[in-house]
């Protein structure tokens, strides 16, 4: 417990110096530096219930997400990007008084937090090739107190050959304790720009994007896969140091309005799939666990924007 902790504080505290420290080259950032959304789930039903029980139950969810990144380019072409992410996500509990047999709605786990650091390198090694590799530690939790089950852990790790100015595929691997057991598993990445209006981006398992873009609007949409498990330790007694874990997927459309030359308005509406929670005691033993039946979900939110990015390799 204590060793994550540590490991926690000192790259949190490598954020700090790289947050603070002077930029070391003058390039373009290839990253979008603020971020601020809102995302909103409907109340949705449980499915399959067990029972007229459950036949009434719902959850509802919202989401308030932020990040800040700060990018620093070197003259070989290397990119060192470093940021922090906040989420709080928060959960409405329907009908549960009316449930025998559950906590009742007052007493269930509604406030759930995400504090995550990031370190990216992206590394032009020769003519054709680069590596890619990316660490982002994070507290997720009730955040009642705070204690080394709060962290947990994604990475990655990827080989990318650039076999021309439009193209980059590469593989690797990639770690994830976030939907409660340590996951290893492969990485692919592939993109692809006509180098005018369009591109696509993908990293499986994680997400996959493609848009239209001109000067002041871009159109597409995205797939993507989320997970996390927070620890609870508020009361009652039946959540003290248990943890909650919510998985889900999301697709549909998006699209970037330009506001001012570095403010881009977003906004998405799709379809979020294959939602569930699952509560589970401090011994590491499942309570409850719930499907909830698919739904539309919207999202809103804010970009400050720099420059656009521009993938190439050293000599381009």
């Amino acid at each position: 417990m204590h060793g994550k902790i540590c490991r926690f504080l000192i790259a949190f505290g490598a954020l700090l110096l790289v947050v603070l420290a002077p930029r070391v080259a003058h390039a373009q950032a290839p990253v979008d530096i603020f971020e601020l959304e809102y995302e909103y789930d409907p109340p949705s039903p449980i499915q399959d219930p067990e029972g007229a029980n459950q036949e009434h139950l719902e959850i509802q969810t919202s989401t308030l997400n932020t990040s800040l990144v700060y990018p620093i380019l070197f003259e070989n072409g290397a990119i060192w990007a470093n940021g922090v992410a906040y989420s709080l996500t928060h959960a409405r509990y329907k009908n549960w008084d009316d449930a025998t047999g559950f906590l009742p709605e007052d007493d269930l786990p509604t406030d759930f937090h995400k504090l995550q650091v990031q370190s990216m390198v992206n590394y032009h090694f020769a003519e054709h090739w680069s590596a890619l590799a990316l660490a982002a530690p994070g507290l997720y939790s009730d955040f009642a107190d705070i204690s080394g089950e709060d962290v947990g852990l994604l990475a990655y790790a990827l080989v990318q050959w650039h076999p021309n100015y439009d193209t980059i595929v590469g593989a690797g691997g990639m770690y994830s304790d976030l939907f409660g057991e340590p996951l290893f598993l492969p990485a692919l990445k592939f993109f692809w720009t006509d180098r005018d209006d369009v591109y696509f981006d993908v990293l499986l398992p994680q997400r996959v994007t493609g848009y239209w873009m001109n000067s002041w609007i871009e159109v597409g949409g995205r797939l993507e896969v989320s997970g996390q498990t927070f620890r609870l330790s508020e009361d009652p007694d039946t959540f003290d140091s248990g943890f909650l874990r919510y998985s889900s997927i999301y697709g549909g459309p998006d699209v970037h309005i330009r506001l001012t030359q570095k403010l881009w308005l977003n906004l998405t509406a799709g379809r979020v799939v294959a939602r569930r929670f699952e509560f589970y005691d401090s011994g590491n033993d499942e309570i409850e666990s719930f499907n909830l039946e698919n739904d539309w979900s919207a999202r809103i939110g804010l970009t400050f924007r720099a420059n656009r990015i521009r993938y190439t390799r050293p000599g381009m």
